[in-house]
């Protein structure tokens, strides 16, 4: 009997194998180093880690500018020493670390002459990157050489410009990578666009006092022990503040931006001030002072929408600043604006016990009590299920207007009284409606005005003898 022979499926086996290897080393290996280098050819910039970039220096239509990291901030140290916007300029490293030419053309082996004379034809030649018109960026990385790709004549086909990188001074003539023309957009920004644009640094949670003057009135803010006071100007009267609302405004105030930079001063010729404000902050001496100026309104240029422009002067700021027109819709506030818009504070919801509800429209007096968790009623005929709704409604904020007058019909309200377990947590409210509107009073306050109220509450309050009666369809 012949023997099986091995070496036939075993040269099969091996020539297999190393055509897998082989296989797989193309696949894995050679054809990603390949593209990688790839890749890299297209890359004017190598660039790793962005952190590393230390040096920015551009020149485009917004003129020339250099950055320099300092820790984890960037300034702009030319033309002028100004922080620097971080983010703006964080964003265009990132943009120069991927930026990739849409084309290459080899001229290594070219003869010195005829590459001299491309150069020339691409307005890359070395007078023209010389020029002060000529365009370009230049990088700087920890450990590594400086780079610039400068900017030369537009390609004749396709949106893209002809471009040369110059390492350590020495330009590498070898290729010219066309770039997209979309690119120049980058660095055609102006000193506005790359400068730091936050204009304070104050810490709201220090402020403990503020004035505010506009021509929607003058009022103080105070922050005492129980939460912040309001006070109009020429009054001895305070009211609470909404804590909430004032800190968000403070914030407002904190986190107002620079739109553009005036170099001077002094407003502009033709400005009007507005509003001023003065905060006292906790460890600093000298307030806080911020006065805010308007342009006269002008029409656009298609005639159909009016601008003003607005500037501020404030406490350490060295010049007076631009700011976007919307602004002050936000930092300009009437009192009321920032005042308390619930009838009842949240945290005395759980402290009410006892409800009275009385008036001439009712007869005599409605008494709930809290037994538990459910609300009963001495007179069994009223639905005590209406007072937790009824609770639940006046903790949100209902309070649309704060009128400085008792407005008509006060004589047919009714007053409700929530108490408490101490004399302290007990509140009173008159409420009646005139024209259609429902208006309340605080009865505990020391300020005489009315409160307009949101319309649903009509519905909620018992304002006749009839209503809140047990299964009434009321």
């Amino acid at each position: 009997m012949r023997q099986p022979s091995w070496k036939t499926p075993l040269i099969l086996s091996v020539s297999l194998a190393v055509l897998g290897t082989a296989a797989y080393w193309l696949e894995y290996k050679k054809r990603p180093q390949q593209e990688a280098a790839d890749t890299a050819k297209r890359k004017p910039f190598a660039i790793e880690d962005e952190t590393k970039v230390t040096a920015v220096r551009i020149r485009g239509q917004g003129g020339e500018f250099q950055f320099k990291k300092s820790g984890t901030k960037w300034m702009i140290i030319s033309p002028q020493a100004f922080p620097g916007d971080d983010g703006n300029i964080k964003t265009l490293i990132s943009s120069i670390s991927t930026l990739s030419s849409v084309d290459t053309i080899d001229l290594k082996d070219d003869p010195e002459e005829k590459r001299a004379a491309l150069l020339q034809e691409y307005g890359l030649s070395p007078a023209e990157r010389a020029l002060k018109s000529s365009q370009y960026i230049e990088v700087e990385q920890e450990g590594a050489k400086t780079t610039r790709l400068t900017f030369g004549q537009p390609h004749p086909i396709g949106d893209k410009y002809f471009t040369l990188t110059e390492v350590n001074g020495s330009a590498d003539t070898s290729r010219v990578l066309a770039i997209g023309k979309f690119f120049l957009a980058q660095i055609a920004k102006d000193l506005t666009y790359w400068r730091n644009k936050d204009l304070f640094s104050w810490d709201r949670f220090k402020v403990k006092k503020f004035n505010l003057q506009s021509r929607r009135g003058s009022f103080s803010a105070e922050l005492k022990e129980g939460g912040w006071q309001l006070r109009r100007q020429g009054t001895s009267l305070s009211v609470e503040a909404d804590s909430e609302r004032v800190g968000n405004w403070l914030q407002m105030v904190a986190n107002l931006k620079a739109k553009g930079f005036t170099g001077k001063v002094t407003p502009p010729a033709g400005v009007t001030p507005v509003l001023t404000i003065v905060a006292e902050l906790n460890e600093q001496k000298t307030p806080f002072k911020l006065t805010w100026f308007e342009s006269a309104s002008r029409k656009t240029k298609d005639d159909k929408l009016e601008t003003r422009q607005n500037f501020i002067q404030a406490s350490g700021l060295q010049e007076v600043v631009e700011v976007e027109t919307g602004s002050k819709t936000i930092i300009d506030k009437y009192m009321s604006d920032l005042r308390v818009p619930r009838l009842i504070p949240v945290a005395a919801k759980t402290k009410i016990t006892k409800v009275t509800i009385s008036g001439k429209s009712i007869g005599e007096p409605w008494v709930f009590s809290l037994n538990g968790k459910a609300w009963t009623s001495a007179d069994a005929s009223k639905d005590a299920s209406k007072i937790e709704g009824l609770i639940n409604e006046f903790s949100q904020s209902q309070i649309k207007e704060y009128k400085d007058s008792v407005m008509p019909g006060r004589d047919k309200a009714i007053t409700i009284t929530f108490d408490g377990a101490t004399p302290a947590d007990e509140i009173q409210y008159a409420f009646w409606i005139h024209s259609k509107i429902l208006y309340a009073q605080n009865l505990k306050s020391k300020v005489t005005e009315s409160l307009w109220l949101n319309d649903e509450l009509k519905s909620l309050l018992p304002l006749g003898a009839e209503d809140w009666k047990v299964n009434s369809k009321k």
